[in-house]
């Protein structure tokens, strides 16, 4: 993106650039200087704007360390197979559900009650 369009998309209504915009990630991930860190935190005291926006990003640190180093390093490589919790969960709660079916030719339609 060229730095007009960045300029732009930073800009409010009344032509306001806030000079903070586009550190909200690097404020939760922890990558601002000290200096820059404070900064953006009494910034974040009157922009509700930025601090939304830090609200939306918290959660990446965690997510991100969920991603094991080996995939970071070799991106290419086939991704872990998900661990197989969810499935049987999802057919037990279906069979709990299930009360019969109705046969309509080739096509089965299960009974499922609503809870």
């Amino acid at each position: 993106m060229s730095d007009d369009m960045n300029d732009d998309a930073n800009r409010d209504m009344s032509g306001y650039t806030d000079a903070f915009s586009e550190n909200d990630a690097a404020y939760v991930m922890g990558a601002l200087t000290d200096e820059d860190r404070r900064a953006f935190e009494a910034h974040l005291v009157d922009c509700t704007e930025c601090t939304r926006s830090v609200a939306e990003l918290s959660g990446m640190p965690a997510m991100l360390d969920k991603v094991s180093l080996a995939r970071l390093l070799e991106p290419e490589a086939s991704p872990e197979p998900p661990p197989d919790l969810l499935l049987p969960r999802l057919i037990s709660a279906a069979r709990k559900n299930v009360t019969g079916f109705i046969s309509a030719g080739p096509t089965v339609f299960w009974n499922v009650e609503k809870k």
